[in-house]
């Protein structure tokens, strides 16, 4: 599985669709900030806007970008039968989907760091007595909003953000599997941010504790302790890569190998036929 990695985070970093991903959410952040910048006056309260407007949202299309299309483009090259052949299917597709949501959460990442450098030269991270300065223990990774560690902050807000992104991304690959478009795979994100918190989270009127909007957001409080808040976003995480993994594995090996039910099929056929010769 080595080797599979190796191979997998080379071609992610080496495409453009890597840099164009981290570009299209710095460029996407930048002109979302374009009409309050002058108003808040800090690059820290101009992030904290754009993450209550529709910003976040269509940055995770753009994390579909570095790798949530790897199955679709082995599929178009026979790249997938060749790898699974000189190894197991199960670390062909370990492989795919890890770097699949390492691809989106440094996209993401990255994107907002390149924003947040490019506001600094002209406005200041943070300005004393404002709205953010004044609420950041209520905030996740509040503690650090300061001068020394105010970057490290910017990258962890950009982090837990990326841990959605990365599960869109691998949601995202798995639809791929179904309907073989790249266009499909980059608007899934949106397809499935609007099923999920309309039908299921609106409609089933269901607690904060399964609303995917607001355990990745940092100004919401699940269960009142941003540690808890922190450490069930990772917990969530963690269960959806080994979920949609386990999808994608049966997917691609029913693809390969058919069914249970008609190997079975097959396998009585060759039975029958032995017996019959």
């Amino acid at each position: 599985m080595r080797a599979c990695l190796k191979t997998d985070f080379y071609r992610m970093f080496r495409s453009r669709f890597f840099l164009l991903a981290i570009v299209g959410i710095a460029v996407l952040y930048l002109v979302e900030s374009i009409q309050v910048l002058y108003t808040t006056g800090s690059v820290l309260d101009s992030l904290v806007y754009n993450s209550f407007l529709s910003t976040p949202i269509i940055s995770f299309s753009f994390c579909t970008l570095p790798f949530s299309a790897c199955f679709l483009e082995d599929r178009e090259h026979n790249f997938d039968f060749l790898s699974i052949r000189k190894g197991k299917l199960q670390n062909y597709v370990r492989s795919k989907v890890l770097v699949c949501f390492c691809g989106a959460v440094l996209a993401m990442v990255f994107g907002i760091l390149l924003y947040v450098l490019l506001l600094h030269f002209r406005f200041p991270f943070f300005v004393e007595n404002s709205l953010m300065i004044n609420t950041k223990e209520a905030v996740d990774f509040g503690v650090l909003i300061a001068p020394n560690t105010i970057l490290l902050y910017f990258i962890c807000i950009a982090g837990f953000s990326g841990l959605l992104a990365g599960i869109f991304a691998l949601l995202s690959a798995y639809c791929s599997l179904y309907e073989k478009n790249r266009l499909f795979t980059i608007c899934a994100p949106l397809i499935g941010f609007y099923f999920l918190e309309n039908f299921l989270t609106n409609g089933l009127h269901l607690p904060p504790l399964f609303n995917i909007w607001a355990i990745y957001t940092s100004g919401y409080s699940i269960f009142g302790n941003k540690a808890a808040n922190i450490a069930y976003g990772i917990a969530v995480a963690i269960f959806a890569i080994l979920g949609i993994g386990k999808l994608i594995e049966k997917k691609i090996e029913r693809d390969l190998y058919g069914s249970k039910m008609e190997l079975r099929t097959k396998k009585r056929i060759l039975q029958h036929k032995d017996k019959t010769v």
